[in-house]
């Protein structure tokens, strides 16, 4: 609300909204997480009921986990569509994903990776880039403060919207009906909570709506905290405020993959990584700028919680004997220094770089186990953390 008073203008923020009481009524569809990759959480017994997995055969469950990552996801992208271009390799049971990670493995998961799309996507994103580059910074400032997401922010939204349509999320319904899993995951802002949405259950659902909620799931998981606006989902006469998943974890699996599996089945595992595995903190000319200060310091806080995130993980798939692994982006690759600059130019570049050298890796002797490595202690740099090779007593899932 804005006042004016003689020749001054006061900016009146908006009043905090009431907290709901408890329990809240999750809409349809989404459940708490707990934790990230710990299977010794209790699944919710809906998600279980809704989306247990029968999978035929003695064949391992596999399952493709996708990172946050931003404006890095874009040499993730290419890293997939290359890899996607392998017969049969994108027909995983399940896929989660995060952030920018979430709509990746939509397309991941709805089968439509073409090249040529892919590049038409990184277009469109990076003509809404450009478009907001005309913006006055002070005019974005105040937007930030007033709660409305920065005008580059919401014309990302505005295109990553339109391409959440019918025809998207009836591929999605499709490979659901087909025994297949999506997931991705948002942070409640209102309860402090990680929610998974079991996107394929609701594209495949008969609700009138499911478009737009399936819509509202993708855009709530990749809403970056500040730069853009919260998003309010709701069931019936409650609504809470949903941002980015990557706030309480980076990627996830843990309970989810632990409602599926039947028996001992064994699980293949792969990780799409935005980002460098061994990603160490580098010296930095700081200005007393708060806008510096803040990026600092949430770069810092970002690398802490993904080194430890990843420890987590090698832990608990050693422990049941799993392995997993990982495509990241190599250590040579030149990337900007925050993952949400959004640069056209930039982005464009990054897809085509990963496209071009996972093809050639694809392309030499090791083939997809040169580009999908084994994820150990030394490649995240934790060796004298955790032994290269973990001897742990093999543990139920």
């Amino acid at each position: 609300m804005t006042v004016l008073l003689g020749t001054a203008t006061f900016v009146m923020l908006p009043e905090p909204a009431k907290a709901p009481s408890h329990p809240i009524e999750r809409p349809f569809g989404s459940h708490v997480l707990k934790t990230a990759v710990e299977w010794s959480e209790d699944p919710p017994a809906e998600l279980i009921a809704a989306s247990k997995l029968e999978v035929p055969g003695d064949r391992p469950l596999r399952v493709l986990m996708i990172s946050m990552g931003g404006e890095y996801a874009a040499y993730g992208a290419g890293m997939l569509t290359a890899s996607g271009e392998q017969p049969g390799w994108l027909d995983f049971d399940i896929v989660t994903g995060v952030s920018a990670g979430g709509l990746l493995a939509t397309f991941a998961f709805a089968h439509a990776l073409e090249p040529e799309a892919m590049k038409r996507r990184l277009g469109a994103f990076a003509a809404a880039v450009e478009e907001a580059d005309s913006v006055l910074p002070f005019i974005e400032a105040w937007r930030v403060v007033l709660g409305r997401g920065t005008t580059v922010a919401n014309n990302l939204q505005a295109v990553a919207g339109a391409m959440i349509d019918d025809a998207l999320v009836e591929k999605i319904a499709q490979q659901q009906r087909a025994g297949r899993r999506l997931f991705v995951s948002s942070t409640d802002l209102t309860t402090g909570e990680a929610i998974v949405w079991d996107i394929g259950l609701i594209a495949a659902s008969d609700l009138e709506d499911r478009v737009a909620r399936v819509r509202s799931a993708l855009l709530a998981s990749m809403t970056v905290p500040v730069l853009f606006a919260p998003r309010s989902i709701g069931a019936r006469s409650v609504s809470t405020w949903h941002v980015d998943g990557g706030v309480m974890h980076p990627f996830f699996v843990s309970g989810i993959v632990r409602a599926m599996r039947s028996g001992q089945r064994d699980m293949e595992l792969d990780f799409l990584l935005n980002g460098k595995l061994r990603d160490p903190i580098e010296v930095a000319d700081i200005s007393p700028r708060p806008d510096k200060v803040t990026a600092r310091a949430l770069k810092l806080l970002q690398h802490v919680h993904w080194r430890s995130t990843l420890q987590v993980l090698l832990l608990e798939t050693a422990m049941r004997g799993l392995t997993v692994r990982v495509a990241a982006i190599p250590s040579e690759v030149a990337l900007p220094e925050h993952a949400v600059d959004f640069a056209a130019p930039v982005m464009i570049g990054l897809f085509e770089d990963g496209l071009q050298r996972s093809r050639q890796v694809l392309a030499g002797p090791g083939g997809d186990d040169a580009l999908w490595q084994r994820l150990t202690p030394k490649s995240i740099g934790a060796e004298r953390m955790l032994p290269e090779t973990l001897q742990l007593p093999a543990t139920k899932p």
